[in-house]
């Protein structure tokens, strides 16, 4: 690159360019410049220069783009003064006489992401694709998105969408018409041009009860209400209010105040200790300790705890609210009852019964107090402790109390003794129980036992009998074939000859088996000789053998 003006022999100026440079020439005589870019090689006439140096050429790259104040207009040779013309890469350009690059640098294109964007100005008016900007107009071009000005458009600021979550909230204002509203998450927004952040102001009472003093918040975002189960809350809005019941988040609106309570608290009970924005609606406890004076002129103090809880009217649930502090109200008539009835007994006997005095004197026989202007009710009380103020009627107290104590252990020894020795003796009732039920378990065995070895014993009977049984009817059997076998041989024998002569065989021997009766005179005499009847056997051992 080096120095491109040279001096031939002749002192005669030329002038050398590359193609990456220019320069502006002027003539001296007519006081004109103009442009002469590379690449070139030419000599200066006598009354011509350089005018300032020689420049190198603005190369704008994709992405980026350069914004020419006073561009130059070829169809009237001259610059428009005044006006602006936006270059976008990728090109190349040189400078015109008179023209100036704003900023004196080349710009990089905007690259928006989706939480980002870019406040814009129109300097005159113009046509933004299909939007008519008017001069003084402002805008926002949200991301994510690539963008390069238009000629007529400048930058005011960057912006960034305010991204909300579950359970916050941002108020805003329109500056262009006062109007502030609540946006909720969960969403990103992005602020309007003609929109703010706008700050809610806060009371010191609401600020002490919300306990917004104790830590930096930004009071443009709301303040998350979290309400519990069995608690509530009211909302107030100009001449409106509401009652919202847990468990809820709670995000107020720009012009919505939470109901501040101002009540009662310590231990004995202080009017205006606490302030609270939500009422618990119970049940719960709450302690108090007064004083009181027994019919002897006994100043006793005595601590007390209360059980109450809220009766709510759902058609009317503002009526919770009616009593401000409503522990102070129902603590101070709670006192007021007991110092009454406790004015009616001595010390001694309101100290031995002073839960049934009390409970006497707060429910009369109901089973529970209720105030009727806001729902309140107790419906338990408890005594802690009662405390003679004077200090021999303590002293005398304490000595009571330690009596009544060593009775009382007395009483618990004697008690768990005669606890143990029925123990004992129950044991021993068990004991013989036992021993029964085991008596009776062993004669149960051997009656099982026994039972057990008569089935034996049967059982095998019956095996014996089944053998005989069967033996028998092999024996009848045996029998039996034997007959069938005698009869066959007599039918065997009938169909031989000599057939007749077994017949009237047979016939002889069935007379032989009847039985004869001979009827006699009782004046004859009848002799039978004793060879017919040897003859008669003998002729029966012959058949037989013959069948044999």
């Amino acid at each position: 690159m080096g120095v491109l003006k040279m001096v031939d022999e002749f002192d005669q100026s030329i002038l050398l360019l590359t193609k990456l440079h220019y320069c502006h020439v002027i003539d001296n005589n007519t006081g004109e410049v103009k442009l002469v870019e590379g690449p070139y090689r030419g000599s200066l006439e006598s009354n011509e220069a350089i005018y300032g140096k020689i420049e190198s050429k603005f190369i704008v790259k994709e992405g980026q783009y350069a914004i020419v104040l006073n561009p130059y207009d070829a169809s009237v040779g001259d610059v428009k003064h005044g006006d602006r013309e936006v270059r976008i890469g990728p090109t190349i350009f040189s400078l015109h006489p008179g023209e100036i690059l704003e900023h004196n640098k080349i710009l990089n294109e905007y690259v928006l992401t989706r939480d980002s964007g870019l406040l814009m100005k129109a300097l005159r008016n113009f046509k933004d694709g299909e939007i008519e900007r008017k001069a003084g107009d402002l805008w926002i071009v949200e991301g994510p998105t690539h963008y390069i000005p238009h000629k007529y458009a400048i930058l005011e600021k960057h912006v960034k969408a305010l991204s909300l979550g579950r359970d916050e909230g941002i108020y805003i204002k329109n500056v262009r018409d006062g109007e502030i509203r609540l946006e909720k998450g969960p969403k990103a927004i992005m602020l309007s041009p003609e929109e703010e952040l706008f700050e809610k102001e806060y009371s010191e009472r609401e600020l002490d009860a919300l306990k917004l003093e104790e830590f930096d918040f930004d009071p443009t975002y709301a303040i998350a209400l979290r309400l519990l189960k069995s608690e509530a809350m009211m909302i107030i809005s100009g001449e409106h209010q509401r009652v919202e019941f847990g468990p809820k988040v709670i995000l107020l609106g720009p012009f919505e105040r939470p109901y501040i309570m101002k009540i009662s608290g310590s231990t004995p009970k202080k009017p205006g200790v606490l302030r609270i924005w939500n009422i618990r609606l119970g049940p719960i406890f709450s302690t108090d300790e007064l004083g009181l004076r027994t019919k002897d002129n006994a100043v006793l103090k005595m601590r007390i705890r209360y059980k109450w809880r809220f009766k709510v009217d759902l058609e009317h649930p503002e009526k919770i609210f009616a009593v401000e502090d409503f522990i102070g109200l129902a603590t101070e008539t709670m006192a007021g009852l007991i110092r009454e009835e406790a004015a009616n007994y001595n010390f001694e006997e309101f100290h031995s019964r002073a839960a049934e005095i009390v409970k006497t004197a707060v429910f009369n026989n109901h089973p529970s107090y209720i105030f009727e202007e806001n729902g309140f009710e107790i419906f338990g009380i408890d005594i802690k402790n009662i405390v003679p103020e004077d200090p021999e009627i303590a002293a005398q107290l304490n000595a009571a109390i330690k009596s009544n104590m060593d009775v009382y252990v007395q009483k618990i020894q004697q008690t768990a003794q005669l606890e143990a020795e029925r123990q004992l003796v129950q044991g021993k009732t068990e004991i013989e129980k036992s021993k029964t039920t085991l008596i009776s378990l062993e004669q149960e065995n051997m009656r099982a036992e026994e039972l057990g070895k008569a089935k034996i014993a049967a059982e095998a009977e019956i095996e014996k009998a089944r053998g005989i049984a069967e033996a028998l009817k092999i024996r009848k059997s045996a029998e039996n074939e034997a007959e069938a076998k005698r009869v066959a041989k007599i039918i065997e024998a009938l169909n031989e000859e000599g057939s007749e002569l077994y017949l009237k065989i047979q016939k002889i021997l069935s007379l032989m088996n009847v039985e004869k009766t001979v009827f006699i005179p009782t004046d004859s005499k009848l002799f039978l000789s004793m060879d017919n009847l040897e003859n008669g056997k003998q002729i029966k051992k012959k058949i037989i053998k013959d069948e044999a």
